[in-house]
């Protein structure tokens, strides 16, 4: 007759040789979903953290490759010309990466080399969109940004941010994971699913 694991699962007695079947626990449905709510928060917090130093890094990029080009400016140039810009700008960029990492943290991704796959599988994809930002944005239609799409120093500017965003992230989430009120601290670990690289 099966036996009852810790968690209330059942376990068959032996295995063929007579040795002790492993525990097949019946995970708390209520508590995986609390554990992943919880990443969800921590690559939120991890996720905006790492933006705003996206943000902090990124004119000394520009000026280091000679271009005029930072996200922050051009989220917040996008929506007015006035000097509100570079708040506007830095609160958007601010919560995109906090929604990006909230969708890291919610798949269970942690540690550097994580963070900077995601990160810069991301900008793989997304930045083909910068023909559409080529055609409308304000600042490319009079001419005060050079074309972005095919502009060699303004996608490796890019990539290097990224290549920063999705380190921070993934160090952040990692360091959050194992802090005293992370799921390792509780023994609250979904088994399948941080995707720690």
């Amino acid at each position: 007759m099966p036996q009852s694991g810790p968690r209330g699962g059942a376990i068959n007695p032996t295995i063929g040789d007579g040795r002790p079947a492993p525990v097949l626990p019946d995970y708390d449905p209520g508590v995986i979903s609390r554990v992943r709510l919880a990443r969800t928060w921590r690559g939120a917090v991890a996720g905006a953290i790492a933006a705003g130093a996206w943000s902090a890094a990124e004119p000394v990029a520009a000026r280091a490759l000679g271009t005029r080009f930072t996200d922050t400016a051009m989220l917040g140039r996008w929506v007015t010309r006035d000097g509100s810009w570079r708040a506007i700008g830095l609160a958007m960029h601010v919560t995109n990466g906090a929604a990006f990492g909230a969708a890291f943290g919610l798949v269970g991704g942690r540690g550097v080399r994580a963070g900077v796959a995601a990160a810069m599988a991301e900008y793989v994809l997304t930045w083909p969109a910068m023909a559409v930002a080529d055609r409308v944005h304000p600042d490319r239609v009079d001419d005060h940004l050079p074309r972005l799409l095919t502009n060699g120093r303004i996608a490796a500017q890019e990539a290097a941010m990224h290549l920063l965003f999705g380190a921070v992230l993934g160090a952040l989430m990692d360091a959050l994971e194992r802090s005293p009120s992370g799921d390792e601290a509780r023994g609250d670990v979904d088994p399948g699913a941080n995707i720690a690289m």
